[in-house]
């Protein structure tokens, strides 16, 4: 079975006060931020979902179940006219 155009949501603010970009992902509870720029948060957002979905074949399967493996691949949109990106 292949399922395709799978989306996972990615939120980006910039904070006010504190002069900064943040980032979630709240389908994988993914938080960050003081981030200076948005460029530097969207890199630490994947960085972050990397991380959350790391491989972990070198865990030993002590359960005993059939596992397999599942390709992802995460890429952002193109920029669009308007994408705040200070």
């Amino acid at each position: 079975m292949t399922l395709t155009d799978m989306k996972v949501r990615a939120e980006f603010g910039y904070d006010e006060e504190s002069h900064h970009w943040w980032f979630a992902v709240p389908a994988l509870r993914i938080t960050g931020g003081a981030c200076l720029t948005r460029q530097e948060a969207e890199h630490h957002c994947l960085d972050a979902i990397k991380y959350a979905l790391a491989d972990e074949s070198a865990t030993s399967n002590q359960t005993g179940a059939d596992t397999v493996e599942l390709s992802v691949e995460v890429t952002f949109p193109q920029p669009t006219a308007g994408r705040a990106t200070a």
